[in-house]
């Protein structure tokens, strides 16, 4: 729903002009967001809230995510801080992805052959839910050792967590 200041008015719908650094703000501050929605809700009366929850088996490294590519060249995700750090009461599990430290979607960016998709197809349209995403955790992990062999230019893939958020 929002766009940067100095780009075009894009063509996804979004209709509410936000400077770049308070749009960086927002995009970790709910209490911001919501008050900068509120002040123009009228370009946007629809507005869905929507969070990015990384879920991980790993503990993070301070502000970031340690990883290695290749075998030996170290790498870190940076993690900035939230508020709230939880998707709040009232939040709908939408599902999860699969998808690099971009992010770079496993599920639905990541160049697949029409053959590939017809193999895969029969095997995850069950695991997939109305949003496309994976219904559960336990699916996520499997996928994302898929990506993470199909893909390997991009591995390794994470699992997120996509939420809708109460907008009051």
């Amino acid at each position: 729903m929002f766009y940067q200041k100095d780009d075009e008015i894009p063509g996804d719908g979004s209709t509410i002009e936000i400077d770049y650094a308070l749009q960086k703000r927002c995009q970790v501050n709910l209490v911001q967001l919501r008050t900068y929605y509120d002040a123009h809700r009228t370009l946007a009366p629809g507005g869905v809230f929507t969070a990015v929850e990384l879920l991980s088996e790993k503990e993070a490294d301070g502000d970031s995510m340690s990883y290695v590519i290749d075998g030996s060249i170290q790498c870190a995700m940076p993690l900035e801080p939230t508020t709230p750090e939880r998707p709040p009461d009232g939040s709908v599990l939408l599902g999860y992805d699969v998808a690099d430290a971009g992010p770079i979607s496993g599920l639905a960016n990541c160049g697949y052959t029409e053959q590939q998709a017809r193999d895969l197809r029969p095997v995850w349209a069950q695991a997939l839910n109305s949003f496309g995403l994976l219904k559960s955790v336990e699916e996520a992990i499997r996928f994302r050792e898929i990506c993470d062999r199909r893909v390997a230019e991009h591995a390794p893939f994470w699992i997120y967590a996509l939420w809708r958020l109460p907008i009051k």
